[in-house]
């Protein structure tokens, strides 16, 4: 899983992101283990499961295709996200997270990490704060305030109503950064 914290050139320090599904060139990865574990459970479907392993791969290429649309459009890049769930869709998508508000889930931030994630925020000038609709609204709000900085959300896990579907989660995270970065 990939690290995610506050950065100040390259350090970083934080909670680790185990959000991988947010990167859809990875699940292309995931579909092809998913499809050779099937088939060593149940042989006989191979064929089948091969087969529907490529259609969600072109599935998967397809939806890529349109977020590197819409993200060339971006004319900003640095964003800072309220938690650390973002980091595989924000490399597969050349996005810069320069600063993560709560480091690890659950755990509100100490004072001092606070203020390194305003002196970065004060360095970098992020174009907005990415909170998530599973997240308590206010302690972002406040920072998105002091910082003067929009405030969005991103959801790292959907199933909710507009955002039912893998493809429907990724490009409604798309339509929101291409409103905060351009």
């Amino acid at each position: 899983a990939r690290g995610q914290g506050v950065v100040h050139g390259q350090h970083q320090h934080g909670g680790l992101d185990p959000h991988f599904w947010l990167d859809p060139i990875r699940m292309i990865e995931a579909v092809d283990l998913l499809v050779a574990a099937f088939t060593r459970l149940e042989p006989t479907a191979a064929e089948g499961f091969r087969s529907r392993g490529e259609d969600v791969k072109r599935a998967l290429r397809a939806l890529d295709e349109r977020l590197r649309i819409e993200r060339s459009a971006f004319t900003r890049n640095t964003i800072i996200t309220f938690h650390g769930s973002f980091g595989y869709f924000a490399d597969r998508y050349d996005l810069r997270i320069a600063a993560v508000v709560e480091p690890s889930p659950g755990r509100e931030p100490t004072a001092r990490y606070l203020a390194e994630v305003l002196a970065v925020i004060a360095e970098t000038h992020p174009a907005a704060l990415f909170s998530e609709p599973q997240l308590d609204p206010r302690p972002a709000q406040v920072i998105a305030h002091d910082s003067r900085l929009p405030l969005f959300e991103l959801d790292p896990v959907g199933g909710t109503a507009g955002v039912e579907t893998y493809e429907a989660l990724l490009l409604h995270n798309g339509s929101v950064l291409a409103r905060a970065l351009r």
